[in-house]
């Protein structure tokens, strides 16, 4: 039997505000520029056509990762999204592989995630639709500074049939688009939350790697030899990494540059955040 790489899945994002006419190829296109995607998963609604506005997207490496958040805002045909590290998968239970304390996976008593809302749509306007279900004593929509929110919300009721109750109506409409409610899912024994299916949604920091630093702000003009040249004045280098596909120039404005001995990295932020690589630039 094959197993997965525990490792692919650290290398994650979560898409939210992905609109109904965005498909999984334009996703997938969008991200390749950022490195190797290896693999695209856009939820569909059971029994009703499109998709519920959100997707995982995995790459082969952290590189990919970083250079995707560095880039924000994205734009896919015209429409942003939001970009946020994903959760590490959780592992699926196969019938040689009892359930333990670190493996299973229930539903959150008395609390549904909600996907698809509008940028319009406000927490008054999410909260108004959902106390037709019940009490509710929490509704979160995490927001984007100075640009609304992400699209997505989490609902915590007094009564947990109130949340069956909810998730059990196909079809829910707020201000007169639809949106899409699952069960919330908490791993036992951890904070993480997971929407339905095993998959989650955003929790995690991006790792620190030793020896690496991160560059930004490069003037487009800046080649990856001129990098090698300037950062290895430091040190010896073990790798300097460009997103894009070929490209000699830094297209996206960012670099990775990796040394052999980690404690260079740190030497050079001692010396200041801002570096002039060339004249001007």
């Amino acid at each position: 039997m094959a197993q997965a790489d525990p490792k692919a899945s650290e290398h994650r994002l979560f898409v939210t505000k992905i609109a109904p006419q965005i498909t999984q190829q334009d996703v997938e296109a969008h991200f390749q520029q950022f490195g190797s995607t290896t693999d695209v998963y856009l939820p569909f609604i059971p029994g009703r056509p499109g998709h519920k506005g959100f997707a995982f997207v995995s790459f082969s490496g952290e590189e990919s990762v970083q250079a995707a958040l560095a880039n924000a805002p994205h734009y896919i045909n015209g429409a942003e999204v939001v970009v946020d590290i994903a959760t590490a998968r959780q592992p699926q239970l196969t019938g040689d592989q009892p359930a333990g304390p670190s493996r299973k996976v229930a539903p959150m008593e008395g609390r549904i995630f909600v996907t698809r809302l509008l940028n319009t749509m406000t927490v008054a306007d999410v909260q108004k639709h959902f106390e037709q279900y019940g009490d509710i004593r929490d509704c979160y929509m995490p927001a984007i500074p100075g640009r609304g929110h992400k699209g997505f919300a989490f609902i915590s009721y007094k009564d947990p049939a109130s949340a069956k109750a909810a998730t059990q109506e196909l079809h829910q409409e707020i201000n007169g688009t639809m949106v899409v409610v699952d069960a919330a899912m908490a791993r036992s024994g951890a904070a993480a939350m997971q929407v339905a299916g095993g998959m989650s949604q955003p929790e995690v920091a991006p790792k620190t790697v030793p020896g690496r630093l991160f560059v930004t702000k490069i003037h487009p003009e800046i080649t990856k030899v001129e990098l090698e040249g300037y950062f290895g004045q430091y040190g010896e280098l073990d790798d300097v990494y460009v997103p894009g596909k070929g490209a000699h120039r830094t297209a996206q404005r960012i670099a990775f540059v990796q040394f052999k001995v980690p404690g260079v990295a740190q030497r050079v932020t001692q010396q200041g955040w801002e570096h002039f690589v060339k004249p001007g630039a």
